[in-house]
């Protein structure tokens, strides 16, 4: 059994979940399930399966108990959840991740003195940017705001919104 405690996501190959294996074996094209709680299960197979040696990550066939691996192959996994053999497996109560405590709302220039800095920075291209950081940040929340073009992101603290802003800037071209 594995406990998801991050995740991750590469384009190609997608969500992937990173934990510690805390009892049995997990091997690279196994069934098995991924459980919030004992009634809540779905089932998938493990397409790639990755150790960790050193800072890198090194696919492997098969890892033991007590391995700290990563799982690719369900592509809506979350942290807390359990990925368990098909079979045997017993899920355990899930671990509930807290919940953002700053809202901030983010939308376009439209003042008449805006300079145009960066490329294609419009409200579509500004949405899509914090759709795909919320792949890989769980902490965050988007939400849609009034018109089109108003977003309100919730994060959990002023630096954790403060780094949001500097990877979206980056992403634009452009510098605070």
């Amino acid at each position: 059994m594995q406990v998801v405690t991050s995740t991750g996501y590469e384009g190609h190959k997608g969500c992937i979940a990173i934990g510690r294996l805390e009892a049995g074996v997990l091997e690279k094209g196994m069934e098995v399930k991924v459980c919030t709680s004992e009634d809540s299960c779905r089932y998938a197979r493990v397409s790639e399966l990755y150790a960790y040696e050193k800072l890198f990550r090194v696919p492997v066939e098969r890892v033991e108990a007590g391995d700290i691996c990563a799982v690719c192959g369900k592509s809506d996994i979350h942290i807390g959840e359990k990925i368990a053999d098909k079979v045997t497996g017993k899920a355990l109560p899930s671990i509930k991740v807290e919940e953002p405590t700053v809202k901030m709302v983010f939308s376009i220039n439209t003042s008449p003195f805006v300079v145009c800095e960066g490329k294609y920075v419009t409200s579509r291209n500004l949405r899509d940017k914090f759709y795909r950081e919320l792949e890989r940040n769980l902490a965050m929340k988007v939400e849609d705001g009034e018109t089109a073009d108003i977003l309100t992101v919730s994060g959990c603290g002023t630096l954790h919104i403060t780094i949001l802003i500097e990877n979206i800037c980056k992403s634009f071209n452009f510098s605070l």
